[in-house]
């Protein structure tokens, strides 16, 4: 992760045992986990194995609900904030910006420990039923989120193909497209910001290149036979999300499965919801807050406010030398040429998040 903003928000990771019921297993019940500056993460393997065993004792005693309770209230918590805060944003004046982000900052914040979590809850839920001897099918999500994401890029190439645009001839012209077409691939960027890679910088589906790409990549000559394609979420029958489809009558083994059912869909939704959250809640905001600082700041660019931390940029008086701090950044994320070739962030990637250019 690249972007000040992005790794100033991973300060809660110690909190991942006590949203499990398990922070007693752990000296002072702090799980050892952190971002450094360069954007890495670090896991303390022994508080991994903490957890682990304690976990394994409170998934054998029962009443999991609250465990999937707590967790899915955070995640229906930031989707809410980040909601109010794009019909809201552009509204909002001077401090009232400030709390807008710093809100949308801690529900971000709240959901960060159960990434890491994801890496192994899943498996230990998975052999706790195993344990009980009805392990079953494997709850995954119908449709996945995944799935539904595949169908919605399959049915804009469909209908990008019946205005005479194929991704070939997309690719070539964008944006200079027919004004239906991209109002389409306009519309479905919309509809799937979220999905992407974890940097934020990085294009992903909010993209129209990127999905242009995509949609190259993915179906270059037709619908592929395997693709099983959905009316949308909610429009097909299948498993009910959340439920697991647990067919055993007993109590725990329905709870189990359960758990299951919801960690499984988190694992695909994880960094969409933090992705989501940065392109349609944060950086709107961002930009409103520009411009109210650019009278009083001649020399601020928007791009620049995406280099400071969640904490600089939230605080009521701001530093001395932000200017200079911001491009003194911006200059070591620039000179990181293998980042950002690997997640392909072209060198105006930031003016355009700055600019809010769609295009």
């Amino acid at each position: 992760m690249g972007l000040p903003l992005q790794r100033s928000l991973f300060g809660r990771l110690d909190e991942a045992a006590d949203l499990l019921g398990v922070a007693h297993a752990l000296p002072e019940g702090r799980f050892e986990a952190r971002v450094d500056e360069d954007g890495d993460l670090f896991v303390d393997r022994a508080s991994v194995l903490l957890v682990e065993e304690a976990l394994g004792v409170r998934l054998r005693q029962g009443n999991l609900l609250a465990l999937e309770g707590r967790h899915r209230e955070r995640c229906e918590a930031l989707v809410r904030t980040t909601d109010l805060a794009h019909r809201s944003g552009a509204s909002l004046h001077g401090s009232d910006i400030r709390a807008a982000l710093r809100d949308l900052g801690d529900r971000i914040a709240d959901i960060l420990p159960y990434g890491i979590l994801s890496k192994f809850v899943p498996d230990l839920i998975l052999r706790a039923l195993s344990e009980r001897g009805a392990p079953g099918p494997t709850p995954f999500p119908d449709p996945s989120p995944g799935a539904e994401l595949s169908a919605d890029l399959w049915r804009l190439r469909r209908r990008c193909a019946s205005e005479g645009y194929g991704p070939a001839r997309l690719m070539a012209d964008w944006p200079g497209v027919d004004a239906p077409v991209k109002a389409m691939v306009r519309g479905f960027c919309l509809r799937q910001t979220g999905f992407g890679p974890l940097p934020w910088e990085a294009p992903g589906f909010e993209d129209p290149v990127y999905v242009i790409g995509a949609m190259a990549a993915a179906f270059p000559e037709g619908e592929p036979p395997s693709i099983r394609l959905k009316g949308g979420p909610g429009a097909s029958p299948g498993t009910p999300r959340g439920t697991g489809g647990a067919a055993d009558p007993s109590r725990h083994v329905h709870e189990l499965h359960q758990l299951l059912a919801f960690w499984l869909e988190f694992l695909e939704l994880e960094t969409w919801h933090v992705r989501r959250a940065f392109y349609i809640g944060v950086a709107p905001l961002i930009r409103r807050l520009f411009e109210e600082l650019a009278a009083g700041e001649p020399s601020l660019v928007p791009e620049d406010l995406f280099f400071l931390t969640i904490e600089e940029l939230t605080a009521d008086s701001p530093g001395a030398g932000r200017v200079e701090i911001t491009r003194t950044r911006r200059a070591t994320h620039a000179a990181d040429t293998a980042y950002r070739e690997r997640y392909g962030i072209q060198p105006g990637r930031l003016h355009a998040l700055g600019a809010g250019d769609g295009d």
